[in-house]
């Protein structure tokens, strides 16, 4: 039974650290980024919206780009 509770308690931290990320992620609007483009040169732009896809999180940029989350170097 232990191990059950313990599995259902890792759910419950892994579903409020998902609901961070997002809410995290969203606080980024406004903020100017700087990012890799696909040839790997730095870019900047504003974030514009959030988008949460597919277990992914992307922005959108003034430009229109969107850029993973991954890509971004600096924020600020």
């Amino acid at each position: 039974f232990a191990e059950v509770e313990q599995t259902a308690n890792l759910n419950d931290k892994l579903a409020n650290l998902g609901e961070y990320i997002r809410f995290s992620a969203a606080s980024l609007v406004g903020s100017r980024i700087t990012f890799a483009d696909s040839d790997g040169q730095d870019k900047e732009g504003t974030v514009q919206s959030v988008l949460f896809e597919n277990n992914s999180i992307s922005v959108k940029i003034d430009s229109g780009e969107e850029v993973s989350i991954n890509r971004i170097s600096r924020i600020g």
